[in-house]
């Protein structure tokens, strides 16, 4: 998440949508006096080296917040120390952090300022959702399979997140797009199908048009694109139908 006082704008982070890409390439935008809140040490790492800037003025301990700082220098000059085991302070600003409760913390967000989100595909989001889980397990357990449809990790993790969503137990991004009435905020979206043009726009939107492109990070390592299709059942894509309903209404994304 990002509250820029100076460019008059706030990022909305949702899961799974090239959100810390875009976190990364909008700090690039801000100055000390903004707030950005942690990311992943070693992408943390990496929004340092190519912006100046980490996380910020978001509410930490400040003695935890100063070791914090010292490491992600440290690592970002080439130290050897494992981004892993680094802890991210927490403060009172969070990542993924829902509009109102950073309206309820920062104040009223004036009405000119540009509130940014960023959509995909649901079907797309649970695949992504499926995969990180895949992967994390496959890291927690030392192994080097490459994850694709077929391997047990990616199937245990489907299983998990299928049981979620029949219970609609998923966190939806469009619920941190709304205020404390139930409105959905972002006036600028960007959409995950073509995000690199629309981050270009949003760019010149903001005043910024010669700014460095888009970064991406994130990479994980699962192999070729899968269709929805060939992933899930059709009592699975009923159940991420009705989880993601609002998402599917809101943004226009076509139902399978």
């Amino acid at each position: 998440m990002i509250l820029s006082e100076s460019n008059q704008f706030v990022f909305i982070k949702g899961r799974k949508v090239a959100g810390t890409s875009v976190e990364v390439g909008l700090t690039s935008l801000c100055n000390h006096q903004d707030i950005l809140t942690p990311i992943t040490p070693i992408d943390e790492v990496a929004r340092f080296r190519e912006t100046g800037l980490m996380a910020q003025n978001y509410g930490a301990n400040p003695n935890k917040f100063k070791v914090y700082q010292k490491i992600i220098r440290r690592i970002a000059n080439g130290s050897k120390k494992d981004c892993t085991k680094t802890i991210k302070p927490i403060g009172d600003f969070e990542g993924h952090m829902a509009f109102n409760k950073i309206e309820n913390l920062y104040g009223p967000i004036p009405s000119d300022w540009t509130i940014i989100g960023i959509t995909r595909c649901p079907y797309e989001q649970a695949l992504s959702r499926i995969k990180h889980l895949a992967d994390r397990e496959a890291i927690r357990k030392s192994s080097e399979t490459t994850i694709n449809i077929r391997s047990d990790y990616f199937q245990q993790a489907k299983s998990f997140f299928i049981d979620r969503a029949s219970r609609k137990k998923i966190r939806l991004n469009i619920a941190l797009y709304k205020n404390h009435l139930g409105q959905i905020r972002p006036n600028f979206y960007l959409r995950h199908e073509s995000i690199n043009d629309d981050y270009s726009k949003l760019l010149e939107h903001l005043g910024h048009p010669n700014a460095s492109k888009l970064p991406h990070l994130k990479k994980t390592n699962t192999i070729h694109k899968s269709e929805p299709n060939d992933v899930f059942t059709r009592q699975e894509l009923n159940i991420i139908n009705a989880c993601f309903e609002e998402e599917f209404n809101e943004f226009n994304y076509q139902v399978i």
